[in-house]
């Protein structure tokens, strides 16, 4: 189920290049997009009842609880990553794709990776795929990463940009001491 989250802040973002999972794996393009509001977070919940509903017609509700309670829906609580900045309090969600997924500014430019924006911290818009998986591999309720809009600026996460020449201290150089003493 196609499902634009708005003005959510966006973590570990790895949209431009695909990244290899912990565990080895086919590389991906992915992200983690922090819900710091019920509303949103009520508008996944639907989103997953809804796939469940679909794919498990007769006991959605159950398969939905028992999933929930296995941690394997796309809609987690963030206290569980209370480690990272903006994770703790409220909730997230990890979508992936093999697809690069489109990536825009607020103006609908296409950005890239030289742009510097998304970062990891940063407020966007994002379109996911809520979908049930039902295969060899289990079950589960999972976020396809589909597309992702720069909204504004956030306070970022973790490292990232230069540094200016007001945040060192220089010393004079041994030439520019003798300038001063000619």
């Amino acid at each position: 189920m196609k499902t634009t989250i708005k003005n959510i802040r966006i973590a570990f973002p790895n949209i431009f290049e695909p990244q290899a999972e912990f565990n080895g794996g086919d590389p991906k393009y992915n992200a983690a997009f922090i819900v710091e509001d019920k509303e949103t977070a009520d508008k996944i919940e639907q989103a997953m009842a809804k796939v469940a509903q679909e794919k498990w017609p007769r006991d959605y509700e159950q398969k939905l609880k028992k999933l929930r309670s296995g941690g394997k829906i796309c809609l987690k609580d963030g206290d569980e990553k209370a480690d990272y900045a903006g994770f703790e309090g409220n909730w997230f969600i990890r979508a992936t794709n093999r697809v690069r997924p489109s990536v825009f500014d607020k103006d609908g430019s296409k950005l890239t990776q030289k742009d510097g924006r998304p970062y990891a911290g940063s407020y966007v818009d994002a379109s996911i795929d809520v979908w049930a998986q039902d295969n060899q591999y289990g079950q589960r309720i999972n976020a396809a990463l589909r597309g992702v809009k720069f909204s504004k600026d956030g306070q970022p996460f973790a490292g990232g940009g230069a540094a200016s020449e007001n945040e060192f201290e220089f010393e004079e150089s041994d030439e520019d001491a003798v300038d001063d003493l000619v």
